[in-house]
């Protein structure tokens, strides 16, 4: 089932962060470096490679005591990358209705009051 993922995308000290769909968060992962973000993240940065793909992981495994959460580490030439991942929504099916936070009208005093 497909499913919102969020991406906390550290680089030399730096965080970015971006959201994508996908069914997993391995798939989250490979979608997020199908796109030109990351490179163009790169490209501001000196002796960085510029390209990370999905055979640069060497670390992939959820985060101890915190449900539908990840970690990503990618690694080339030396330099590394962190993604943190985290399973943010989950599609519901047709017959399902949303049940968060819904909206509330708040009407505003009319304070004639001047100032």
């Amino acid at each position: 089932m497909v499913g919102l993922f969020s991406l906390v995308v550290l680089v030399e000290g730096r965080s970015h962060v971006t959201s994508t769909l996908a069914d997993s968060p391995h798939g989250a992962v490979q979608a997020f470096l199908e796109t030109p973000v990351l490179n163009t993240l790169l490209a501001k940065l000196q002796d960085w490679p510029k390209d990370f793909s999905i055979h640069d992981i060497y670390l992939f495994i959820p985060l101890d005591g915190l449900p539908n959460a990840y970690f990503c580490g990618l690694g080339a030439n030396g330099k590394y990358i962190g993604i943190n991942i985290f399973h943010t929504v989950r599609n519901s099916l047709k017959s399902q209705r949303y049940c968060g936070i819904l909206p509330k009208i708040v009407h505003l005093r009319n304070d004639s009051r001047s100032i």
